[in-house]
């Protein structure tokens, strides 16, 4: 809503009609399924433990408590990743931290069904799970966020052009169609753009 409103409708338009539906378009291809190791990763990302007992507990739940309304929740996870294994286009694990609060909270319900003291007896398992996963707090090199290789070199090159770049001038990325050289549109804003709008240009008639 805030890119709609700085940028206008073009926004919204590119981040959900030219990403989303174009990545999560299933492909026609059977070579092109994801594996359950690339799943793994999309899925769980490093996890195990937190995230693999989050999705049990989702899919547990409605028997658990006996709620069958709750059968959305865990239907909807496993849409999402059925999505996840057949997307035709580049999808990341990143997605899956929209369902991280879904399944902390299915999670702590499993606990409390369990426990005689409900909200002070869940407590324990909770932190003790947090700390088996590293503790509830985490650094930034706890988690290791880095960027893969090719990322780390358009991260170099586009930081170096930011510098050059005037703030009369309006950055411009072109992908030629038979280029093997992508520039990733996120890192170009980020790391070149200077936090002003850009152009990217795949062909001379055609803006990404």
């Amino acid at each position: 809503m805030l890119q709609s409103f700085t940028y206008g409708f073009s926004a919204f338009e590119d981040s959900f009609g030219k990403q989303m539906l174009q990545r999560f378009t299933p492909t026609d291809k059977g070579d092109d399924i994801r594996s359950m190791a690339d799943l793994n990763e999309l899925l769980i990302s490093g996890e195990a433990l937190l995230r693999g007992l989050g999705i049990a507990a989702l899919a547990w739940l409605p028997w658990r408590l006996r709620r069958p309304e709750l059968l959305p929740l865990p239907m909807l996870f496993a849409l999402y990743a059925l999505a996840m294994t057949v997307a035709g286009a580049h999808v990341t694990p990143r997605y899956t931290l929209v369902f991280l609060p879904l399944l902390a909270a299915a999670l702590s319900c499993i606990f409390v069904s369990f426990l005689p003291r409900r909200e002070w007896g869940a407590l324990a398992p909770s932190a003790g799970i947090a700390m088996l996963a590293g503790g509830p707090i985490k650094t930034q090199a706890m988690i290791e966020i880095a960027p893969s290789a090719s990322d780390a070199t358009q991260i170099n090159a586009l930081t170096a052009l930011s510098a050059s770049l005037k703030p009369s001038e309006t950055l411009v990325i072109c992908a030629m169609p038979g280029s093997h050289a992508r520039i990733t549109p996120a890192l170009a804003s980020r790391y070149a753009a200077n936090r002003r709008p850009f152009v990217g240009l795949r062909d001379p008639g055609r803006q990404f």
